[in-house]
């Protein structure tokens, strides 16, 4: 699985730079607050955030609509082969 997560990464170094998306200025914000339509996308076999957390997301969101992504983990494979035995 690893091998196969680093073949589809394009660049590496910026899973260490998520910190600088947060500049602490942003106001308060709540799931309830979105008003346009939602489409939550989540694997049943996320190790990160088992699928739960996917399902209170789409609760928390008015409207939105929750598709389960069977036997994906937590990235989507772009190749045919991936996810398969």
């Amino acid at each position: 699985m690893a091998n196969l997560v680093i073949d589809r990464a394009r660049d590496v170094a910026a899973g260490t730079n998520h910190f600088a998306a947060d500049d602490g200025s942003a106001p308060p914000f709540r799931l309830a607050d979105i008003d346009v339509p939602t489409l939550v996308l989540h694997g049943t076999t996320d190790p990160l955030f088992p699928f739960p957390h996917g399902e209170a997301l789409a609760t928390e969101i008015p409207g939105a609509s929750l598709v389960p992504l069977d036997g994906m983990g937590h990235q989507v494979c772009h190749r045919p082969s991936c996810g398969t035995s």
